[in-house]
């Protein structure tokens, strides 16, 4: 049973023990957030993690999908370069779960139209709404926003708007397993939040 048994970290104790792992590390940390994985019924719009990730300034952190899609397509009218000052998440609105609020810079725009890669999506097409990479720049804290839910366990969402998992430093991923296929062997530490 001890050989079974996981590690579950609140947002916060998650940021920081990945600011500190990446500090040292060659590959990317791996952060599952797993209580909003769109494969089990979440709404990858809960914006704990990101906002935990932002907090303590986790610069260059990357965390997808954040499934918002008024702010993908804020983004894709503010287009590529510029700022938009707006709220990202919590669009169905739990009880005490309010949009993440920031000045994003908009790095990157997709259409939403791409094939996967990976071992547990490898070979599907995606069709998932404007998509947008989006940057708080006082933190350096980057999310993928996409306008349709799909558990982040393919590598192609990320590249789609421009990143490349392999080379950020923390990388936040809405999933609970699958993600594992794809993520796990460019992570040197995946930690479950």
């Amino acid at each position: 049973e001890k050989a079974f048994a996981g590690e579950l970290l609140d947002p916060d104790t998650a940021a920081l023990r990945a600011i500190e792992l990446a500090k040292k590390a060659k590959k990317p940390i791996a952060l599952a957030d797993v209580q909003d994985n769109p494969g089990a019924g979440g709404t990858s719009g809960v914006g704990g993690l990101l906002a935990a990730l932002m907090r303590h300034k986790a610069r260059g952190a990357v965390i997808g999908m954040i499934v918002d899609e008024g702010a993908a397509k804020a983004a894709v009218e503010t287009g590529e370069g510029k700022v938009m000052r707006r709220g990202i998440g919590a669009v169905v609105g739990y009880a005490g779960e309010t949009p993440v609020e920031a000045d994003w810079r908009v790095v990157k725009l997709g259409d939403g139209k791409f094939t996967g890669t990976g071992p547990f999506y490898g070979g599907a097409r995606f069709q998932i709404g404007p998509m947008a990479l989006v940057t708080d720049e006082a933190s350096g804290v980057s999310a993928v926003l996409a306008s349709r839910r799909i558990q982040a366990a393919d590598q192609e969402m990320f590249r789609h708007v421009g990143v490349e998992p392999s080379q950020v430093p923390i990388l936040g991923l809405k999933s609970t397993v699958h993600f594992r296929a794809d993520f796990q062997p460019i992570a040197s530490k995946v930690i479950v939040a």
